[in-house]
Protein backbone atom coordinates (compact mmCIF):
# COMPACT_ATOMS: atom_id res chain seq x y z
CA UNK A 1 0.00 0.00 0.00
CA UNK A 2 2.83 2.35 0.88
CA UNK A 3 4.49 1.82 -2.53
CA UNK A 4 1.17 2.54 -4.28
CA UNK A 5 0.80 5.82 -2.40
CA UNK A 6 4.39 6.81 -3.22
CA UNK A 7 3.84 5.95 -6.89
CA UNK A 8 0.62 7.97 -6.92
CA UNK A 9 2.37 10.91 -5.22
CA UNK A 10 5.24 10.74 -7.73
CA UNK A 11 2.75 10.76 -10.64
CA UNK A 12 0.91 13.73 -9.15
CA UNK A 13 4.13 15.71 -8.72
CA UNK A 14 5.25 14.81 -12.23
CA UNK A 15 1.85 15.89 -13.60
CA UNK A 16 2.07 19.25 -11.81
CA UNK A 17 5.58 19.85 -13.10
CA UNK A 18 4.54 18.92 -16.63
CA UNK A 19 1.49 21.19 -16.47
CA UNK A 20 3.62 24.07 -15.15
CA UNK A 21 6.15 23.57 -17.95
CA UNK A 22 3.40 23.56 -20.59
CA UNK A 23 1.94 26.82 -19.22
CA UNK A 24 5.38 28.45 -19.27
CA UNK A 25 5.93 27.34 -22.88
CA UNK A 26 2.51 28.67 -23.95
CA UNK A 27 3.17 32.01 -22.23
CA UNK A 28 6.56 32.24 -23.93
CA UNK A 29 5.09 31.51 -27.39
CA UNK A 30 2.33 34.06 -26.74
CA UNK A 31 4.92 36.72 -25.95
CA UNK A 32 6.94 35.87 -29.06
CA UNK A 33 3.82 36.07 -31.24
CA UNK A 34 2.90 39.38 -29.56
CA UNK A 35 6.30 40.80 -30.50
CA UNK A 36 5.83 39.60 -34.09
CA UNK A 37 2.43 41.32 -34.20
CA UNK A 38 3.99 44.54 -32.85
CA UNK A 39 6.66 44.50 -35.55
CA UNK A 40 4.08 43.76 -38.26
CA UNK A 41 1.79 46.55 -37.00
CA UNK A 42 4.66 49.06 -36.95
CA UNK A 43 5.69 48.02 -40.46
CA UNK A 44 2.11 48.40 -41.70
CA UNK A 45 1.74 51.85 -40.07
CA UNK A 46 5.01 53.02 -41.64
CA UNK A 47 3.95 51.73 -45.07
CA UNK A 48 0.64 53.63 -44.83
CA UNK A 49 2.37 56.80 -43.61
CA UNK A 50 4.80 56.63 -46.54
CA UNK A 51 1.85 56.20 -48.93
CA UNK A 52 0.18 59.31 -47.49
CA UNK A 53 3.45 61.26 -47.68
CA UNK A 54 3.66 60.52 -51.39
CA UNK A 55 0.48 62.56 -52.03
CA UNK A 56 0.13 66.30 -52.60
CA UNK A 57 -0.33 68.62 -49.64
CA UNK A 58 -3.70 69.91 -50.87
CA UNK A 59 -6.17 69.20 -53.67
CA UNK A 60 -5.07 72.29 -55.60
CA UNK A 61 -1.42 71.20 -55.38
CA UNK A 62 -2.11 67.91 -57.19
CA UNK A 63 -2.41 69.79 -60.49
CA UNK A 64 0.32 72.32 -59.66
CA UNK A 65 3.40 70.65 -58.13
CA UNK A 66 5.11 73.96 -57.29
CA UNK A 67 6.36 74.63 -53.79
CA UNK A 68 3.55 76.24 -51.79
CA UNK A 69 4.66 79.13 -49.55
CA UNK A 70 1.35 80.54 -48.28
CA UNK A 71 -2.22 79.47 -47.54
CA UNK A 72 -3.69 81.36 -50.52
CA UNK A 73 -5.66 78.95 -52.67
CA UNK A 74 -5.82 76.11 -50.15
CA UNK A 75 -9.16 74.35 -50.31
CA UNK A 76 -9.36 74.08 -46.52
CA UNK A 77 -11.29 70.85 -47.05
CA UNK A 78 -10.40 67.93 -44.82
CA UNK A 79 -11.56 64.59 -46.18
CA UNK A 80 -12.07 63.06 -49.61
CA UNK A 81 -13.94 64.84 -52.36
CA UNK A 82 -17.18 63.39 -53.77
CA UNK A 83 -15.38 61.78 -56.71
CA UNK A 84 -12.75 60.12 -54.48
CA UNK A 85 -14.56 57.00 -53.35
CA UNK A 86 -11.61 54.61 -53.13
CA UNK A 87 -8.11 54.89 -51.68
CA UNK A 88 -6.69 54.61 -55.21
CA UNK A 89 -8.40 57.92 -56.06
CA UNK A 90 -6.92 59.83 -53.10
CA UNK A 91 -4.58 62.49 -54.48
CA UNK A 92 -3.82 64.65 -51.45
CA UNK A 93 -3.07 64.11 -47.76
CA UNK A 94 -6.40 65.11 -46.29
CA UNK A 95 -8.36 62.68 -48.50
CA UNK A 96 -7.36 60.03 -45.94
CA UNK A 97 -9.22 61.80 -43.10
CA UNK A 98 -11.76 59.48 -41.53
CA UNK A 99 -10.54 56.45 -43.48
CA UNK A 100 -11.18 53.23 -41.57
CA UNK A 101 -10.88 49.70 -42.92
CA UNK A 102 -9.73 46.22 -41.97
CA UNK A 103 -6.53 45.06 -43.66
CA UNK A 104 -4.44 41.92 -43.77
CA UNK A 105 -0.75 42.80 -43.80
CA UNK A 106 1.87 40.34 -45.03
CA UNK A 107 5.00 40.55 -42.89
CA UNK A 108 7.83 37.97 -42.79
CA UNK A 109 5.72 35.48 -44.76
CA UNK A 110 2.85 35.64 -42.26
CA UNK A 111 -0.51 37.40 -42.52
CA UNK A 112 -1.68 39.69 -39.72
CA UNK A 113 -5.22 41.12 -39.59
CA UNK A 114 -5.39 44.78 -38.54
CA UNK A 115 -7.89 47.62 -38.33
CA UNK A 116 -6.54 50.81 -39.93
CA UNK A 117 -7.85 54.24 -38.88
CA UNK A 118 -6.49 57.53 -40.25
CA UNK A 119 -7.18 61.08 -39.08
CA UNK A 120 -5.91 64.32 -40.65
CA UNK A 121 -6.21 67.84 -39.25
CA UNK A 122 -4.77 71.28 -39.81
CA UNK A 123 -2.33 72.30 -37.06
CA UNK A 124 -0.50 75.48 -36.21
CA UNK A 125 2.78 75.89 -38.10
CA UNK A 126 4.51 77.45 -35.09
CA UNK A 127 3.08 74.91 -32.61
CA UNK A 128 2.03 71.63 -34.28
CA UNK A 129 0.47 70.36 -31.05
CA UNK A 130 -2.33 72.93 -31.49
CA UNK A 131 -5.13 71.78 -33.80
CA UNK A 132 -6.83 74.41 -35.93
CA UNK A 133 -10.55 74.12 -36.50
CA UNK A 134 -12.09 75.97 -39.41
CA UNK A 135 -8.78 77.45 -40.57
CA UNK A 136 -6.30 76.23 -43.13
CA UNK A 137 -2.56 76.27 -42.47
CA UNK A 138 0.65 75.04 -44.03
CA UNK A 139 0.82 72.11 -41.63
CA UNK A 140 -1.33 69.01 -41.41
CA UNK A 141 -1.04 66.37 -38.73
CA UNK A 142 -1.64 62.82 -39.92
CA UNK A 143 -2.45 60.12 -37.36
CA UNK A 144 -2.26 56.49 -38.47
CA UNK A 145 -3.63 53.99 -35.94
CA UNK A 146 -3.21 50.25 -36.49
CA UNK A 147 -5.06 47.87 -34.15
CA UNK A 148 -4.63 44.10 -33.98
CA UNK A 149 -7.83 42.23 -34.84
CA UNK A 150 -7.33 38.67 -33.58
CA UNK A 151 -6.16 39.10 -30.01
CA UNK A 152 -5.61 36.09 -27.79
CA UNK A 153 -7.37 36.37 -24.44
CA UNK A 154 -4.24 36.56 -22.30
CA UNK A 155 -2.97 39.90 -23.60
CA UNK A 156 -4.28 43.25 -24.76
CA UNK A 157 -4.46 43.94 -28.51
CA UNK A 158 -1.45 45.58 -30.12
CA UNK A 159 -2.15 49.22 -31.02
CA UNK A 160 0.39 51.31 -32.93
CA UNK A 161 -0.21 55.04 -33.40
CA UNK A 162 2.04 57.14 -35.63
CA UNK A 163 1.65 60.92 -35.87
CA UNK A 164 3.48 63.05 -38.35
CA UNK A 165 3.20 66.74 -39.16
CA UNK A 166 3.44 67.37 -42.89
CA UNK A 167 4.05 70.61 -44.71
CA UNK A 168 4.24 71.53 -48.39
CA UNK A 169 7.97 72.16 -48.14
CA UNK A 170 8.62 68.78 -46.54
CA UNK A 171 6.56 66.99 -49.17
CA UNK A 172 8.05 68.99 -52.06
CA UNK A 173 11.63 68.29 -50.96
CA UNK A 174 10.86 64.70 -50.02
Amino acid sequence: MRQTMLAFLAMAIFSLLSFSQQRAALRYHGQVYGRDVERAALDFAQVKMAEIESKSFDEIDAANPELRVDVAGLTGNIGPDEDELAVAAFDDIDDYHGFSSPYTHLFNSAEYPFQLDIEVQFVSVSNPSVALTGAASLAKEVTVRVTEQDTPGERAPVVITLKRTMSPAGLYLH
